[in-house]
């Protein structure tokens, strides 16, 4: 927590030592005898707003959904649900450069932030990253009710979320709730905001999508995409964990008569990642499409 304050009060600190060097560059190019006196004024205006930059970062202040410095050190400070959740920021922002995966989250943290932030996008994200560490770990029920929560907190908030968080909806209705409604909801939300981002999340969620309405021809299509695109994420935590989401969506598809997929060797998913999920075979499969579907 305290390497947490030193990096957010570095920012403040940094516009008060640069303010102070230019305030001091202002005085001597102001004194009797400089040679360039007219650089007095842009370097007292420099080191004046770096000052105020100092002061006004250290009040504690909120702007729409944005903390200043100050109010984020006073969080930390105060070791309430806002502390958790800048704690939680920073090991889940690790998960991308770093062999961190959500299954290795402190989950306590995360949960009392959850008590404490019971609405708004920070409510809901809170609950997003529960349910990313309880499929990581292979706790598909929790992970289930996870996302459930994450489900009401954002419609009892009635806030706007962008296009690419849907995909977490639909991917977690359709693999951990084996709910082709919901799912479809989620979907046709996100093509009404029109997406732009046509991401391993995108596809993975289209190809769960179609798998559990029982179209197992454009389920393995988008699979596809989602897989080759999973496959050249860097190798941090975060993306080990969507190249596991594509291994179980695949495992899934595999148990569903005709689902089965003739692919290359490399781009199956990797052995070492499939075994330890190999109970989850044993979740019933969705309804086998129509002939008119699979035409």
């Amino acid at each position: 927590r305290w390497q947490t304050i030193a990096m957010i009060a570095a920012g403040p600190i940094t516009n008060l030592y640069c303010g102070i060097i230019a305030l001091a560059f202002a005085y001597a190019f102001s004194t009797s005898g400089s040679t360039n006196p007219g650089l007095a004024y842009p370097f007292a205006l420099f080191g004046l707003y770096g000052l105020i930059g100092f002061v006004v970062n250290f009040i504690p202040l909120r702007t729409g959904t944005n903390y200043s410095d100050g109010a984020k050190i006073f969080q930390l400070l105060s070791n309430g649900p806002w502390a958790d959740f800048h704690c939680a920021v920073s090991v889940v922002t690790s998960s991308l450069v770093t062999p961190l995966r959500p299954r290795d989250y402190n989950i306590q943290t995360i949960q009392r932030a959850a008590q404490g932030i019971s609405q708004g996008t920070t409510g809901m994200i809170l609950r997003l990253w529960e349910f990313n560490h309880f499929l990581d770990a292979g706790r598909v029920q929790e992970a289930l009710q996870a996302l459930e929560d994450a489900e009401r907190v954002l419609k009892a908030s009635a806030v706007n979320i962008p296009a690419e968080l849907y995909t977490v909806f639909v991917f977690g209705h359709a693999y951990a709730g084996r709910d082709a409604a919901s799912a479809r909801q989620w979907w046709d939300g996100m093509q009404a905001k029109k997406p732009t981002n046509f991401n391993v999340d995108y596809y993975r969620a289209e190809s769960a999508l179609h798998w559990i309405e029982g179209d197992l021809v454009q389920a393995n299509t988008a699979w596809m995409k989602s897989n080759e695109i999973a496959r050249k994420l860097p190798h941090a935590g975060e993306y080990e964990f969507d190249r596991t989401c594509c291994t179980l969506l695949r495992e899934a598809i595999d148990a569903t008569p005709g689902g089965q997929l003739s692919v290359a060797p490399s781009l199956a998913a990797a052995p070492e990642q499939s075994s330890q999920w190999s109970f989850l075979r044993e979740i019933p499969s969705p309804p086998q499409p129509s002939p008119a579907v699979s035409e």
